[in-house]
């Protein structure tokens, strides 16, 4: 059967019946977007495929519980659509459209070790699942005429039920053949009344610099709303604030959190509770968790997203939240990570997405994160398609919608305040120019052992000098800071992921080489030997240009010009004098900087020279910084006191 529905429009709106089954009605058509439109609307990717054919026309089956609607969408158009009114429906259409359609899994038979057979119509949802959660394991599928079908195995049965019931898949009849049903949503404690946990009084007793009040009330609403996104700015001590949240909560917390942040996690958890019992979860490892703190990064959950499922953590910290941002259009979270998120936050009472920057450039990278808090718009990966709608701007596109653009954005705000955390620096700290953190970096020591072996070597010998026991030294600082560079390219991809501008500082050209080859034409550099001519085409290009990295050495750069462009700066390294480090850092920290500078100092973890030197640092920068400001020229001579600690071992 074929036949043309008429129109009265340009002869390229063409709409043709091509044949019709026992499922509904197959059309051929093009340029026409209220068809186009209907599809994505009605049916969301679901009991329906559209394909291009080579006269860039498209074809699909519609069924016939849609024809009604459809027929509505063409008579609006001015279409005839008399010839889908003489369409006889089969009798047993119904049935028909329940064992084709993808709303549905049919159960076809049980395999000999528990599995079962299992069969549906097209349905991305479910595609989806099989591909990126279940990962191809325990489970083929193949495509026939009559849909989808594929064998589940007994390991993943559970699980796969779980999330097809998640996806708004009706799994009932698989759940009769399996003897399984869904828990997804299944906590029995959940229906116990909350308890509530006020912030405990101590909680700031042991934490070495003063916890502020707007710190203080920040933590109180976090546990008052239990789930919450804590989006205060850079350097307003989100991270401090978690933790405090966490200490106030009697049971196991995890943190998910980028990599090279792991670490840093685990020295602010030990500033409040120096006891804490904290397992940091590395891809390597067998799965274990902490009595207290599980710490796992981003790539590692891949590895254990299974076993953090089961563990059910009742209180879960999720920071730069915006990692997960990723999401397709039919409103599925569209990166591993951002699955494995939403999966283990799902039967969590305390949910903490934390981000500076939740929104990075389009408002549907706040979907995910206002999932894990439960908005009330955004409950279920169904609520997409309203949520895209009213602050996305859906613009059609070849295949579908596209949904990158931004509206109604002071109403999102609006939306999301009473869920939110939000502080600028500028707000909280008036009176300062300055935050400084030192991070610990996740290192090898192999080589920076060799050295300091050789060092106690030396030390022993006959006819020992310090000029010798110089030299040493300097190779272990050199050593050292190629160490922290892998860490420090990675920390600083994150400030590029939240379009920041950072500039990196370090003693060696070499640290420069390197981050200059990570970051190609993201990135500039001062370093000497420049003409001042190639100096200020660095500097022009980093202030007035897209380019985000700004490589400097620490001398070369340190004095005499202005990088107020980036408000973030990141040291790879230290230098000797801590002078050199405040001149660097007033580069951005200068007339024309409109933010609270950020500072970064990167120590490698578990060397006992660099967290040697952090510590002098952090105790002694604020007060040399205020010192040289006051004119005065009042140093340290670390080198000597890290010498002297060499000595002592």
């Amino acid at each position: 059967m074929t036949s043309a529905i008429c129109a009265t429009l340009d002869s390229d709106s063409t709409i043709q019946i091509l044949r019709t089954d026992s499922l509904g009605v197959v059309f051929r058509w093009s340029n026409f977007k209220p068809l186009n439109s209907f599809l994505y609307k009605k049916t969301k990717n679901v009991d329906y495929r559209w394909v291009m054919d080579s006269d860039n026309k498209f074809s699909c089956i519609i069924y016939y519980s849609l024809l009604p609607g459809l027929m509505a969408v063409l008579e609006k158009h001015g279409f005839d659509a008399s010839a889908l009114k003489q369409i006889e429906i089969p009798a047993d259409n119904e049935t028909n459209e329940r064992k084709a359609s993808g709303k549905y899994i049919v159960a076809t038979g049980k395999s000999n070790d528990g599995g079962v057979w299992c069969q549906w119509g097209y349905n991305a949802d479910i595609q989806n699942i099989l591909k990126l959660y279940i990962k191809g394991q325990d489970y083929r599928w193949r495509k026939d005429e009559d849909g989808f079908s594929c064998l589940l195995g007994s390991r993943i049965l559970q699980d796969f039920i779980n999330r097809a019931d998640e996806a708004d898949v009706i799994v009932s009849e698989l759940e009769k053949a399996s003897g399984l049903r869904s828990t997804a949503f299944d906590v029995p404690e959940f229906d116990l009344p909350i308890p509530e946990y006020p912030l405990k009084e101590d909680i700031a007793k042991n934490i070495p610099f003063p916890v502020r009040e707007y710190q203080l009330d920040d933590v109180r609403k976090m546990l008052s709303l239990r789930r919450a996104l804590n989006a205060n700015e850079m350097g307003c001590g989100k991270t401090i604030e978690a933790v405090m949240v966490g200490e106030s909560l009697p049971f196991p917390k995890l943190v998910i959190c980028p990599a090279t942040l792991r670490l840093n996690w685990a020295k602010e958890i030990r500033m409040c509770n120096p006891g804490a019992d904290i397992k940091i979860l590395l891809s390597a490892d067998e799965f274990e968790t902490g009595k207290d703190w599980t710490i796992v990064g981003y790539s590692s959950l891949a590895k254990h997203r299974l076993e953090l499922v089961k563990s059910r953590f009742n209180a879960v910290f999720i920071d730069e939240a915006h990692y997960i941002k990723a999401i397709a259009a039919n409103g599925f979270p569209d990166s591993d990570r951002a699955a494995a998120t939403l999966e283990i936050c799902t039967r969590a009472r305390y949910v903490y997405p934390i981000t500076g920057t939740p929104k990075t450039g389009h408002n549907k990278d706040l979907f995910n994160i206002m999932r894990l808090i439960r908005h009330p718009i955004t409950q279920t990966r169904k609520d997409f398609g309203a949520f895209a709608d009213r602050f996305c701007d859906p613009q059609q596109a070849p295949f579908g919608y596209t949904v990158n653009g931004n509206t109604n954005d002071r109403l999102l705000f609006r939306e999301l305040k009473p869920f939110m955390i939000r502080h600028l620096k500028a707000e909280v700290l008036p009176d300062i120019t300055k935050v400084r953190s030192f991070i610990p970096a996740e290192v090898n020591l192999s080589s920076y052992d060799k050295i300091i072996n050789e060092f106690l070597s030396l030390r022993i010998a006959e006819g020992k000098s310090e000029a010798l026991e110089l030299v040493l030294l300097g190779k272990l600082k050199k050593t050292l800071a190629a160490m922290k560079v892998a860490n420090t390219i990675e920390f600083c991809r994150n400030f590029i992921d939240q379009n920041e501008k950072a500039v990196i500082v370090t003693c060696y050209t070499e640290v420069i080489d390197l981050v200059m080859a990570a970051f190609k034409n993201n990135a500039v550099k001062l370093v000497g030997g420049m003409t001042d001519a190639e100096k200020d085409t660095a500097i022009e290009r980093f202030q007035n240009t897209n380019i985000q990295i700004f490589a400097m050495n620490v001398v070369a750069g340190g004095v005499g010009i202005t990088l107020t462009a980036s408000h973030v700066m990141i040291f790879n390294d230290f230098d000797w004098s801590p002078v050199n480090l405040i001149q660097a850092e007033d580069r951005i920290a200068r007339s024309g900087q409109n933010f609270v500078s950020d500072i970064y100092y990167m120590y490698a973890d578990g060397a006992e020279i660099d967290e040697y030197i952090a510590g002098v640092l952090e105790s002694k920068l604020d007060s040399i910084s205020k010192t040289v400001d006051g004119g005065k020229t009042e140093n340290i001579d670390i080198k000597n006191m890290v010498l002297d600690a060499l000595r002592r071992k």
